[in-house]
């Protein structure tokens, strides 16, 4: 099992931000379908955050799974798909193949929309936007990337 270095900020930073003094990290995450960033996690108001950052330290992904974390939107991890739509007229939620579901917010930021899950053999049926999402979808993560 890998674990993230962990780094410390006053805020959480904007993407194109450029981060000084980051420790050396085989950790990526996965941002897009073919993209990865070396990656960090931070806690900012003692909610968790990853962040990947490209080979000149800039801020290029930010992401959070944590419960506590509320979208300006009032949505949190876990909320059903219905309340992210809701939460965006006139957006729909987009189909990444290799990657996922997800919809912009007014705020900005995505909410990763997602019905992965394990069955009753305890195989984890994942879904990267290879099929349509099921009524059981739910906002599993909320993210910025540029």
């Amino acid at each position: 099992m890998f674990v993230e270095p962990s780094i410390t900020v006053a805020r959480l930073p904007e993407l194109g931000e450029r981060l000084s003094d980051l420790p050396p990290t085989n950790v990526r995450t996965m941002a897009a379908s073919a993209q990865m960033w070396p990656a960090y996690e931070t806690k900012v108001n003692g909610i968790a955050f990853e962040i990947g950052v490209d080979s000149q330290s800039r801020v290029r992904f930010i992401a959070t799974t944590d419960k506590s974390f509320a979208s300006p939107e009032g949505l949190h991890p876990g909320d059903a798909m219905a309340a992210a739509i809701n939460a965006a007229p006139g957006e729909t939620v987009t189909l990444e193949r290799g990657w996922g579901n997800y919809i912009l917010l007014p705020s900005g930021w995505y909410a990763f929309i997602d019905d992965s899950h394990v069955d009753a053999s305890g195989k984890y049926d994942l879904n990267l936007g290879t099929r349509p999402l099921g009524s059981n979808a739910v906002i599993s993560m909320f993210f910025k990337r540029g």
